[in-house]
């Protein structure tokens, strides 16, 4: 498994390729007046600004493919959530990078779970 460090290299680096801003820090959620739970092992992305918003996570592999992820949403603004972590995952493969199947399988389970905004499923 990747290093902490590792990722955090990763992420600068595909940031830099693809023209987006990575945001790694706790306080950014503290001030947006976000409960603690609500930055656990998610993250988020602001299209307008390029920007990428990363949660808290204790398995940097679940880290590093919702980054691919929010990345997606970034490239693709018109693709849905499953859309979104299909091309994640296609943008980290062409960089060489292949996530263990145990991270793949939660990363479909985080997809099956997404709700849209104001749904009542």
């Amino acid at each position: 498994m990747r290093t902490f460090k590792f990722n955090r290299e990763i992420m600068a680096l595909m940031a830099n390729r693809y023209g987006v801003h990575v945001i790694i820090n706790r306080d950014y959620f503290i001030e947006a007046g976000m409960h603690p739970d609500d930055f656990v092992d998610r993250s988020f992305s602001i299209k307008a600004d390029r920007t990428i918003i990363i949660g808290i996570y204790n398995n940097p592999e679940k880290e590093l493919i919702s980054f691919f992820h929010e990345l997606a949403h970034i490239l693709y603004p018109d693709y849905n959530e499953r859309e979104t972590w299909r091309e994640g995952i296609k943008i980290a493969e062409r960089n060489q990078l292949i996530f263990d199947a145990d991270t793949l399988k939660w990363a479909i389970e985080q997809c099956d779970s997404y709700k849209p905004p104001n749904s009542k499923k």
